[in-house]
């Protein structure tokens, strides 16, 4: 990795140099009521991505008129791949799309499903968001 002097000419070749990502696939832990089929979570420069595969064991519905559901834990996410601050996130299972948050104690929580509908037992949700982890 390049460590910036003053003086140094910007190249092609500097900008593409830094840290080394650090990837992990374990840690990561379903809560009742889900599965987790996949985890990958990676950082690099105070960045972290994570990417989840959840599979849902059982129906999550919103009540007609609504897209509210409550808050439905799905997954704890492993230390030092949490946010700063509460992230909003979307989630998609291919059919229906939600939102959900990822706190900073780590708690992936499904707050909605589309509108009037639900997300039967047996469907992936998708999460995978970017925030910022410091250091």
């Amino acid at each position: 990795m390049t460590a910036w002097q003053p003086g140094m000419t910007i190249t092609a070749g500097r900008l593409m140099e830094g840290p080394d990502p650090v990837i992990t696939t374990t840690g990561a832990v379903a809560a009742t009521g889900f599965t987790l089929s996949s985890f990958v979570g990676r950082k690099c420069g105070g960045i972290t991505q994570v990417e989840l595969v959840i599979t849902v064991a059982t129906d999550i519905a919103a009540p007609s008129a609504s897209e509210n559901i409550g808050d439905t834990l799905a997954c704890t996410l492993p230390d030092g791949y949490r946010p700063l601050g509460v992230v909003s996130t979307s989630w998609g299972d291919g059919s229906q799309a939600g939102e959900a948050t990822i706190g900073t104690t780590g708690l992936v929580t499904i707050r909605s499903v589309g509108y009037a509908t639900a997300t039967p037992a047996g469907r992936n949700i998708r999460i995978s968001e970017t925030f910022i982890t410091g250091a």
